[in-house]
């Protein structure tokens, strides 16, 4: 890099970002938690908004519609972690299936999602102890999410859809 170029960083103790030369050898610190959740936010806006185009007026009304009531699938992260979740019309049930159980833990959680195209949603519901966003591609059996607990790193990652029943129209 040369001497004219900029990096983006953050004082130490500021919540807002500064510009530095990168002759500056100051060591850049890490931005807090609000800063990983208003960047997780923006990162999703930006990605529907991408995701969604642009459309008719039908077309947007029927993108409010809860389209993700009466699905149910399976997925699996790389890491070998494998969940159920069923979508009803305010609530989704999860239950950790892999590393499996005797009683395997589960979960309740209001949600909301967008119908951004066909076969494609996104999904978000938040929790006092984290808060998590999913874009989950029916077509293609994927799902990328990210999920932010307070205090811990954020994680982003990609799931297969192994296991899906969509409703009968």
């Amino acid at each position: 890099m040369g001497s004219d170029s900029e990096l983006y960083r953050l004082p130490r103790g500021s919540d807002r970002l500064s510009l530095a030369n990168s002759g500056d050898r100051r060591r850049s610190t890490r931005p807090t938690a609000a800063i990983h959740i208003r960047w997780q936010a923006a990162i999703g806006l930006l990605l529907a908004l991408a995701l969604a185009g642009t459309g008719s007026a039908d077309e947007e009304k029927s993108a409010e519609a809860p389209g993700m009531a009466g699905i149910k699938l399976v997925y699996r992260f790389p890491n070998g972690r494998t969940y159920r979740a069923e979508y009803s019309t305010e609530t989704v049930f999860f239950v950790l299936l892999e590393p499996s159980q005797a009683d395997p833990p589960s979960r309740t959680m209001e949600y909301a999602s967008r119908k951004l195209r066909e076969a494609l949603f996104l999904v978000v519901w938040n929790e006092p102890e984290f808060h998590t966003t999913f874009v989950i591609d029916l077509e293609l059996r994927k799902i990328h999410a990210s999920a932010l607990r307070e205090g811990a790193k954020s994680f982003l990652g990609t799931a297969d859809i192994v296991e899906l029943v969509r409703p009968e129209p």
